[in-house]
């Protein structure tokens, strides 16, 4: 007579599902892939594409979400489509992106500089 196998024995134990890697996109990849679809969102804004210049724009500010000058196309698009709240806190926040750009570069000439004195 044959035994029925308990409910632990039933148990099967199957492979992890397995995710496929996204291969890991450089920092000049994401620039390079920002450039194209500022460059498609620009030709599209000058057709009267707005909605599709919008979301070209946003698609190029997840590559590169820190480029006041896509910031500040983005409230060019909106201030056409009559959106000019969103557009003008784009702005601000374009600007903000920018003092704070120039803010790192200058300290970094101020450390580099520091590092050459102090070697004299």
């Amino acid at each position: 007579m044959s035994k029925d196998p308990s409910p632990v024995e039933k148990m099967t134990v199957s492979e992890p599902e397995r995710t496929p890697i996204a291969p890991r996109i450089t920092a000049a990849e994401e620039v390079e892939r920002r450039r194209h679809l500022v460059a498609a969102a620009e030709k599209a804004k000058g057709e009267g594409l707005l909605e599709e210049a919008e979301s070209l724009l946003q698609q190029a500010l997840e590559a590169d979400p820190k480029h006041p000058g896509t910031h500040e196309r983005l409230a060019e698009v909106w201030q056409a489509m009559g959106r000019t709240a969103q557009a003008a806190q784009r702005r601000q926040w374009a600007e903000a992106l920018r003092k704070e750009a120039w803010q790192r570069q200058v300290e970094a000439e101020i450390r580099g500089q520091h590092e050459v004195l102090k070697d004299l």
